[in-house]
């Protein structure tokens, strides 16, 4: 019973790792259109959906706590984000903390980067004399799809390899 346990469960798990990996490669590498913006920076993009990326050291208050980035259509207006329902974020090992702020929709044109002096978090936080800087950058949004397939194949797998160590301790 032990083998057959393991023959199913181990490449099972395999597969859910397999299929977490690649999820999370498309989330957090999704093409990049612009990077290291700058407040005053003219990008162009074609019509389609986009997500506003923060990088910065991991751990360490950042210049979020003091500024909130924008873009200006070319219509000289603000143009409508909505805040990041995913809440994704990721730590490089090399201790680089990258999470997306907003995501967008826009038609063909040229854009200006700015920056807002107002927090992008709402909470209240206190004030710090030295804050870590933030690199901007845009990237091709990503389907909502792929978070939901990342999320669901990381718990799997943890589940998936948890069950087949104790069913066949069990057994």
């Amino acid at each position: 019973m032990t083998v057959i346990i393991l023959a199913v469960g181990i490449p099972l798990t395999l597969a859910l790792i397999l299929f977490t990996i690649k999820m999370g490669k498309m989330v957090f590498h999704s093409p990049i259109v612009a990077s290291n913006l700058t407040k005053g920076q003219i990008i162009h993009l074609e019509q389609g959906s986009y997500s506003l990326w923060g990088e910065s050291k991991a751990y360490k208050t950042n210049r979020l706590m003091v500024e909130n980035p924008i873009l200006i259509g070319p219509d000289s207006r603000k143009v409508s984000m909505r805040a990041g329902i995913t809440g994704s974020s990721s730590v490089s090992l090399s201790g680089v903390s990258r999470s997306i702020l907003y995501t967008f929709s826009v038609p063909s044109g040229d854009y200006v980067f700015d920056l807002e002096n107002r927090p992008y978090s709402p909470l209240p936080l206190p004030s710090f004399s030295t804050h870590v800087k933030v690199s901007y950058l845009i990237r091709e949004k990503v389907p909502v799809l792929c978070y939901f397939g990342f999320s669901i194949g990381l718990s799997s797998s943890i589940v998936s390899l948890i069950f087949t160590v104790v069913l066949a301790v069990i057994s």
